[in-house]
């Protein structure tokens, strides 16, 4: 019985319908890797069990989870972090340094040898 050979045009095709396949499979392997660790992160983070209510929890999206939160700044963050380590926050160096110049301008009197009245150069 006579069996076609195959020639360089069919082997193109299966070759590129091989690879759009793996390519493919590739992928949606990455995109589903990438869930599942999203998933386990936040189940870390939270301290709680991996399971199907937590999972819609995490994929439904963070702008359904951000509309449940009060927005947050960084004097929360620093709140929290200080909290977490058992510490007491300090406040960042800018502020501390707007503070002190506020009051500074406040209780700011002239030096002594420059008089109020003197004429300048």
């Amino acid at each position: 019985m006579f069996r076609p050979i195959a020639t360089a045009g069919s082997c193109g095709m299966y070759c590129a319908t091989k690879h759009a396949v793996v390519g493919m499979t590739e992928s949606l392997f990455r995109e589903l890797e990438g869930t599942v660790l999203k998933i386990v992160g936040y189940a870390s983070l939270l301290g709680a069990p991996v399971d199907v209510a937590l999972a819609r929890e995490v994929l439904e999206g963070p702008e359904k989870r951000m509309s449940m939160t009060k927005p947050t700044n960084v004097d929360d963050i620093v709140d929290a972090v200080a909290s977490y380590y058992g510490r007491r926050p300090r406040r960042s160096r800018r502020a501390a340094r707007a503070t002190k110049t506020r009051h500074a301008s406040t209780t700011r009197t002239p030096h002594p040898t420059v008089s109020a009245n003197a004429p300048t150069a």
